[in-house]
């Protein structure tokens, strides 16, 4: 019981490191009972509920760390992420369509977000314009890249998908959302060994 709040953050990233959400949200909040203003455990804490899927408490506790003026290259893509999340498109433009940050990691996972959402109301245009603009700050920003394969999909440019699967697939082997694309595509030419071993 005598843990001071620095070291129950410290242990808390240690968790989270070792993908155990539910451990990460006990030491956080035991560090938030003894100082309610800490903007990093609030921040730590936002993130270990979305990974544990709780986007309504994982919202409350980014908007808290916002608040406490902790980096907005940190909290708003994750921010942006739930507010997708729980349908709230045309808010998430309101809020940060005209946010820039200064990370470009942060500036396309922002822009990859906003995208979803535009086009999520129809405005494909515009989603294609942030998408473009999200690929610009970090070219292999995996999220950006797999939203635009599956643009290209959907617009039936099949071949314009494969050669970018095969270019995210070379930067990011293990990315189970490439690999599912690639399955589908190789299912869709006929080639079903291909595939499973996609899938596999």
């Amino acid at each position: 019981g005598g843990d001071s709040p620095e070291s129950l953050i410290a242990s808390s990233k240690e968790y989270l490191a070792k993908s155990d959400s539910k451990a990460a949200v006990i030491q956080l909040k035991n560090a938030l009972q003894q100082n309610p203003n800490l903007a990093e455990a609030r921040f730590l804490l936002g993130k270990a509920l979305l990974d544990s899927g709780d986007i309504t408490g994982a919202e409350v506790e980014l908007r808290k760390a916002l608040e406490l003026k902790y980096s907005p290259d940190a909290v708003v893509p994750l921010l942006a992420n739930v507010m997708l999340a729980k349908g709230q498109a045309k808010k998430l433009i309101e809020d940060f369509g005209k946010t820039t940050l200064s990370a470009t990691e942060s500036t396309a996972a922002l822009n990859t977000s906003l995208s979803a959402a535009h086009a999520s109301l129809g405005r494909s245009d515009i989603a294609k314009q942030l998408l473009e603009a999200a690929l610009a700050a970090q070219p292999d920003y995996a999220p950006a890249q797999l939203a635009e394969i599956r643009q290209k999909i959907a617009s039936r440019d099949l071949a314009g998908a494969r050669s970018k699967i095969e270019i995210l697939l070379s930067q990011h082997p293990s990315n189970p959302d490439g690999l599912l694309l690639k399955g589908g595509l190789l299912a869709s030419d006929g080639d079903l060994d291909g595939a499973l071993a996609q899938y596999q």
